[in-house]
């Protein structure tokens, strides 16, 4: 045990190098955590989570709205097969984010330089809203992007893609009946 406290525990584990991979329960006092922990031999791929969102640029009196990315490490299982029944979710883990156009249209309106920019932690914050004399067209600070995530296993680069859509700030909020 590394330090406890009511609602908290942590603790350091080593882990046989002959273990079976796959997920295991822990137990602490009387309290069972179901597929608690997973063991693993390497990250097989990664989701970056969720897979499409819609972040929105602010200006004025309206606030930006954010879009918030996670990096879902899994493993093949012992088929080695993406997309079967033995595969299974190792977790979140840390990843480098990466922002990109969506597709030819948003490259050429370049829409990765001025949509906004992604956190280390996977935070994406909008720009402010437009016109933005920068921009073809004097367009505002939309755009089309690919969120890459990239995890580092071992030296082995594993990556995961999602969409996000930035869109115009919402100007009413009309009442939900």
């Amino acid at each position: 045990t590394v330090r406890s406290a009511p609602g908290e525990i942590v603790v350091r584990v080593t882990v046989a190098e002959d273990a079976a991979i796959g997920r295991r329960d822990v137990r602490v006092g009387e309290a069972l955590l179901a597929d608690a922990v997973a063991v693993y031999d390497r990250i097989d791929r990664v989701v970056v989570t969720p897979d499409y969102a819609v972040a929105r640029v602010g200006g004025g009196n309206t606030a930006p709205v954010a879009a918030q990315f996670e990096a879902v490490a899994f493993h093949n299982g012992a088929d080695g097969k993406a997309d079967t029944d033995d595969d299974f979710r190792i977790g979140v883990v840390p990843a480098e984010w990466q922002t990109g156009p969506f597709d030819e249209t948003a490259a050429e309106m370049k829409d990765a330089e001025f949509a906004g920019e992604i956190t280390p932690t996977g935070l994406f914050n909008p720009a402010p809203a437009g016109p933005n004399p920068k921009r073809r067209y004097n367009a505002g600070n939309f755009g089309d992007l690919t969120i890459t995530a990239t995890v580092d296993d071992a030296g082995r680069k594993v990556s995961g893609v999602a969409r996000l859509i930035v869109s115009a700030q919402r100007w009413n909020n009309p009442p939900i009946y």
